[in-house]
This record gives C-alpha cells, sequence and structure tokens, in this order.
C-alpha cells in the first residue's frame, strides 16, 4: 500500500483522547503541485484563526500555533501550512473548517518546488554592499502568501549576493538598508550636512515598485542576475509644525519608529514657534503625534513613509482630550472588578510595544461603566 504524502490528522474536540461520538478528523494528501504525486516527508502546521480582538496583545497575528497531530483541540477553522525541503504552498493559503464529530475527508494540500531568486546588491559607485534587507513583493500586490511562508526575504553576504525563496510568480525585488533609528539628538557637523543614507531602491535601480521591472520567479529554478544598484545616498528627515498649541506651553512629537521589524520610540520637543525637525533617520514606517500636558492636548496619529526624500510640512494639530466611556461585560466567573480596560492610539501594523497606553480600572459589577480621557484619534480598548 503507498502511503507516501498521506496526510491523517487527528483533530479531537472532547477533553480526552479516548474516542468519543465528538471526535474529529482531517484526512487527505499532500500532492507536488506541478505532477500531481504525492509528497512524503511533509510536515504540517496548523494555525487555529480566532475571533478579531480575541488574542493576548502580543500575539502577532490572528492565529494560535500548534502542530498536528495534537489531542485535545477544539472544532474551528484552521490555516495549515505544510513543510518540506524545497517546496512551499503553490497558490493561497489553504484553510478549513473543523466542526464537533466531523471527518474531513480526501483534503486535498499542493506544494509546488520553490523558486529561486538570486542577485548583487551595490552602491551607486558599484561596490558590494554587505547586510542589504531584499524583499520580493508579488505584483499582484498580495503578500499574504509570503507572510504566512516567512519566505520571499534574506540579506545580502560580504560581497552583496543574495539568494530568496518563493512561491512562482512575478514580483519586484526591493532592497533596503535597514537600522534601527536612534533616539540621541541629531548630529551637529560643522559643514552643516546631515548623514545621508541609501534610499529604498527597486531592481533594477528604481525608486519605486512603479518603476520597477518584474521578475519571473519559476517553480524549481533559479532566476539569477537580479542586481540592484542602490540609488545615490539622501538626506531622510520629517520635519513640520505643531498647531494648536496654547500660549506659553511647548509641545513634544512623539516618534514610533517601525524599523527592520522592530521599533523605538522617542519624543522631540517642538521650538518657540510649533517647529520639529529630525534628521539621519533611516526608510521605514513612522507614526507621529503631538501632545501637550497642560493643558491635555493631543493630535490625531500620522503616518509617515520614508524611502527617498525627505518629508516636510508635516502639521500636527492638537485638539482637546475627548471622555470616553463604555461598558465593559466580563465573561461567567470573572470579576469586572479586577479588569482594567487598556486604551491605545490605533496604528496599524505598529507593535504593541510601541503604542502609547492609558489605563483606567474597571468599577466591580457584573456590566460596569468604565470611563477615562483619551487623546486618541482613533482608538481601540482592550480588557486586561
Amino acid at each position: 500500500m503507498r502511503r507516501a504524502g498521506y496526510l491523517a490528522i487527528a483533530l479531537l474536540g472532547a477533553a480526552s483522547v479516548a474516542a468519543s461520538e465528538d471526535q474529529a478528523g482531517l484526512h487527505g494528501t499532500v500532492v507536488n503541485a506541478l505532477t500531481g504525486e504525492p509528497l512524503a516527508k511533509v510536515q504540517v502546521h496548523a494555525m487555529k484563526r480566532e475571533p478579531e480582538g480575541s488574542l493576548p496583545p502580543t500575539a502577532p497575528s490572528p492565529m494560535t500555533r500548534a502542530v498536528f497531530p495534537v489531542a485535545p483541540i477544539a472544532p474551528g477553522t484552521y490555516y495549515l501550512r505544510p513543510e518540506r525541503a524545497g517546496f512551499l504552498l503553490a497558490v493561497s493559503v489553504p484553510t478549513v473548517e473543523i466542526k464537533p464529530g466531523q471527518q474531513v475527508l480526501n483534503y486535498r494540500l499542493e506544494m509546488s518546488p520553490r523558486a529561486l531568486i538570486s542577485g548583487r546588491v551595490t552602491g551607486d559607485a558599484g561596490d558590494p554592499l554587505r547586510g542589504v534587507a531584499i524583499r520580493a513583493e508579488p505584483v499582484s500586490g498580495n503578500d499574504i502568501l509570503l507572510s504566512f511562508l516567512f519566505a520571499g526575504a534574506g540579506s545580502t553576504d560580504d560581497r552583496g549576493n543574495y539568494r530568496i525563496a518563493v512561491p512562482p510568480g512575478k514580483y519586484r525585488i526591493r532592497a533596503v538598508i535597514e537600522s534601527f533609528p536612534s533616539d540621541e539628538p541629531d548630529e551637529i557637523r560643522t559643514d552643516g550636512s546631515s548623514a545621508a543614507v541609501f534610499p529604498t531602491t527597486w531592481f533594477p535601480q528604481a525608486r519605486s515598485a512603479a518603476e520597477a521591472t518584474a521578475v519571473e520567479a519559476v517553480a524549481g529554478r533559479e532566476t539569477g542576475g537580479i542586481d540592484v544598484r542602490m540609488k545615490p545616498p539622501v538626506v531622510l528627515a520629517i520635519s513640520g509644525t505643531v498647531s494648536g498649541i496654547p500660549g506659553g506651553a511647548r509641545a513634544s512629537v512623539n516618534f514610533n519608529a517601525l524599523i527592520h521589524h522592530g521599533n523605538i520610540v522617542y519624543d522631540i520637543e517642538t521650538g518657540p514657534d510649533g517647529s520639529y525637525s529630525r534628521t539621519g533617520l533611516s526608510p521605514g514606517t513612522y507614526y507621529l503625534y503631538a501632545g501637550t500636558e497642560a493643558p491635555n492636548l493631543r493630535s490625531p496619529v500620522v503616518e509617515v513613509e520614508l524611502a527617498d526624500g525627505p518629508v516636510t510640512n508635516l502639521d500636527l494639530a492638537l485638539h482637546p482630550v475627548a471622555p470616553l466611556a463604555g461598558t465593559l461585560e466580563a465573561p461567567p466567573g470573572i470579576d469586572t472588578g479586577s479588569l482594567r480596560v487598556q486604551i491605545e492610539p490605533w496604528m496599524n501594523t505598529a507593535p504593541h510595544s510601541a503604542r502609547v497606553k492609558r489605563m483606567a480600572r474597571s468599577k466591580s459589577g457584573p456590566s460596569s461603566r468604565n470611563a477615562t480621557r483619551s487623546r486618541c484619534g482613533r482608538c481601540r480598548a482592550t480588557p486586561t
């Protein structure tokens, strides 16, 4: 009997591994998308999709990670990620819904031989650059599969060479020199100049994704010679004015820099005229807001993308802090008096650890009201 590629995953909804009428199961095969032949030695990871907002703040995505076989496991909707050396999921993220007692049969997972993209990154003068982050961006604009597979990313070695694996398809190749920004004051040079950095560059030497040349990645093959020549260094800076500052007060501007999958948060004070400026920044995404303590004023969060030049004349308008009230309902057996409501500025993909937080403890009772004052332009509340 041929067993290659056979997948038998037991999903047990009962509290015990003993067989019962509530036992659920998933059975199927993992095949080569090009040939249809079953694949052996495949490890399948499953991620349970949870309702939005139900995860702890530190969770990286709306999933609970597990590796099958696992028992017991509650019924639900699962993402499946098969892993095998030299292969990747071919098209999209597979999703399966498991109901109590349900047996899902003949489930088919397709994997394709991975495609490779390789090349070299040099500076504008032709010298090789080490440690440059390389990202493959699908021409379709949908990078969910790459994120799910942790694929399509790498960095250059000491000779400037890189090699990344992707599912088959068309991609734009982006090169960026990533570094953590410093919270130290701006560097002051005797000649009045500011530190310059290589801007984000797309293959072959484009300033934007729209100008980039697409690369065709073929299953089971390596597409070489995808060399990126970085654009000349530029000074990256963010500057502007904070408006609405009361007389005699001075505002501070909070920079939340999302760089290289990490972040750093720092504040700078405005000048007497409300102006602010920060130079010597690295390419990346920045979230800014301004505020004063007395009186308590706050601007909405503004997202800024630094790529190939400075951002100027960015106005941050202050507004009075708005009251925020609501009702907190706890699950059975949970005392609402022991809970707090956390108020955060909504910063899209900004790391949770970098968000400004204001805490307010709820009053006791089965359904209690909680009031605090929030400086958020757009906020979300999370019980903690």
